[in-house]
């Protein structure tokens, strides 16, 4: 499995050498610690990406919780004082989140029925001119699934549908390109898998998606959005999930805000603990946009 990653590391290593030899010929280069923002803004129908929501399932009481952020650590900003010519950047950063599966609220108490949780970084090279990015961004990520007591009875001491844990890790490479066409995100990407439990889980995925950022308020403050998100993988057999998203939100369109969301979802269950199983649901809900 090292050897399919070692590809994608010589991929970087060439684009981070190439930056390295413009920068005699750069007029300016800048490195900044802990930049404001964020570089990649994350793709708004993957249910991967490190965010803090929560969403209402239409149907029954469930709840989606995600916990987590994705920051930029480090930034190189390569540039000229002629502004027509190419802007590039290079950031390092990191990401650590989980999103959990919330079946009722009793006793004053959320009832967790399975927890995911990521950890890993990422590199995101960007190229731009005349204010029309590109971005390519490989993340390494851990995953790691588990049962929780919500699906645990305490007064039977059996797990709840005779449904016991699973032993759940997956350890990838994904690499992403985004291309930008004016208020429309279009790209695609695929990601592999070096090592992953048990072996019916997908050696790799493949996914293409779409943002479009519909209409903003005069004073920008308002936006209205939509999304599509495509993913297919290799468990027992190809299958696809699509994820459709929409809503509006409130700040910065780029920046930190409030976000309402509404998504429909159908494909492959996104919590290790059931990704044998499809599922398909309605939710509604907010997210926090903090980067």
């Amino acid at each position: 499995m090292v050897l399919k990653v070692l590809p994608l590391f010589l991929t970087l290593a060439m684009l981070v050498f190439t930056e390295m030899a413009f920068c005699s010929d750069q007029r300016s280069v800048t490195r900044t610690f802990m930049p404001s923002g964020l570089t990649f803004s994350p793709i708004l129908g993957n249910p991967q990406e490190g965010r803090m929501a929560v969403r209402k399932l239409l149907e029954g009481p469930d709840l989606h919780v995600e916990i987590g952020n994705t920051i930029d650590l480090i930034r190189w900003t390569y540039s000229h004082s002629d502004t027509s010519r190419l802007i590039r950047t290079i950031s390092i950063g990191a990401s650590f989140f989980s999103y959990g599966y919330i079946t009722s609220v009793k006793e004053n108490r959320l009832k967790v029925d399975a927890l995911d949780g990521f950890f890993g970084g990422h590199i995101v090279y960007t190229s731009s001119i005349h204010n029309t990015p590109w971005h390519l961004r490989l993340r390494l990520m851990h995953q790691s699934a588990h049962m929780v007591d919500g699906r645990f009875d305490k007064y039977t001491e059996t797990w709840v549908d005779g449904k016991l844990p699973i032993s759940y890790t997956r350890d990838q490479a994904e690499l992403t390109t985004i291309h930008y066409f004016g208020k429309t995100r279009l790209g695609g990407g695929a990601g592999i898998v070096w090592l992953r439990r048990p072996d019916e889980v997908s050696p790799y995925h493949v996914f293409l998606t779409a943002d479009r950022l519909f209409h903003s308020s005069v004073n920008g403050f308002m936006h209205w959005y939509g999304g599509y998100f495509l993913r297919g993988e290799d468990s027992s057999s190809f299958t696809l999930s699509h994820s459709l998203t929409a809503g509006v939100k409130f700040g910065e369109w780029n920046g930190k805000g409030i976000r309402l969301i509404f998504q429909y979802f159908n494909g492959l269950n996104f919590f290790g603990e059931y990704f044998y199983e499809r599922l398909t649901y309605a939710s509604v809900g907010f997210s926090f946009d903090f980067w």
